[in-house]
């Protein structure tokens, strides 16, 4: 079976076997196959004097858990064995870039059934490695500032919009060479570069088209881009849409006598036996 993209809160109580904020007892026995995934609990869990209890889950039978988490207090005084996120835990059992709020639960364990970690840790993005941000999840004070599910309809509160607009690396056509991959990477984004027409070299005096895709890192999204806000110093016309780190640049290679720096930055060409220097051939 499959679970994904799901939530509960509110209040559970627990007086048999298995207890937890999600689900009692997640079960891959049996021949079963049992993925749960994006998912988590804020649900304040109570089951004293019972066995297996867990802020997000009982137990754990032989079943995947994937980026998922708990943010809700849990009271089971005598219980069996009692677990931050999952209370029993088989072995064979799989539990992936899964989290506990151990300062909510007040506890501690950490034995691959979920990594405890402090409320502002909780609440802060850069723990979350291999989550989907923002297409899956979002971390938005709407949530009290735990991460929620984008189908929630939270704003994405802790994301930043891109603001580094200017291309900084020097893709340019140089003559002669061949065309440039990627561009630099930044704090907010790494990019690809595509060029139309796949050239292995660029000719002199040749016409190109690029277009330059941008993934925003952890933390930071393109919505809320203007269109048309990108600038890359070397490209002739460069456009790109609202909200999108996809960019098209066009560029025209120096005809022979131009020179340029290197990087294809700036070009010189000659006039009057002097250097004219008036920056990309364009």
């Amino acid at each position: 079976g499959v679970c994904r993209e799901s939530f509960t809160a509110g209040n559970v109580s627990g007086s048999y076997r298995y207890t937890g904020g999600l689900t009692g007892v997640i079960d891959a026995a049996n021949g079963f196959t049992t993925h749960v995934s994006d998912c988590y609990s804020l649900t304040t869990v109570s089951a004293p004097d019972t066995q297996y209890v867990g802020g997000f889950t009982g137990a754990n039978w032989y079943a995947n858990v994937a980026r998922c988490y708990d943010a809700g207090s849990v009271s089971a005084a005598g219980a069996t064995t009692v677990g931050g996120l999952t209370g029993l835990f088989y072995d064979g059992a799989v539990t992936a870039d899964s989290y506990y709020d151990t300062q909510v639960t007040g506890l501690s364990d950490n034995l691959g059934q979920g990594v405890p970690k402090t409320t502002a840790e909780m609440k802060d993005l850069d723990i979350f490695t291999n989550w989907d941000f923002p297409d899956v999840w979002t971390l938005s004070d709407d949530n009290n500032g735990y991460p929620a599910l984008a189908w929630q309809g939270y704003e994405h509160g802790s994301l930043q919009t891109v603001a580094d607009l200017i291309i900084e690396d020097a893709i340019a056509p140089i003559n002669g060479e061949a065309p440039k991959t990627a561009v630099a990477e930044t704090d907010e984004y790494t990019g690809t570069i595509a060029w139309a027409g796949d050239p292995t070299t660029f000719a002199p005096g040749t016409a190109c088209t690029a277009t330059i895709t941008l993934t925003a890192k952890d933390g930071y999204t393109f919505d809320g881009v203007e269109a048309n806000s990108f600038s890359v110093p070397s490209a002739a016309t460069v456009s790109n849409a609202a909200d999108s780190g996809v960019i098209s640049a066009t560029f025209k290679s120096p005809p022979d006598g131009y020179i340029t720096d290197g990087n294809g930055i700036m070009a010189y060409r000659y006039v009057s036996n002097n250097f004219d220097i008036h920056g990309t051939y364009k």
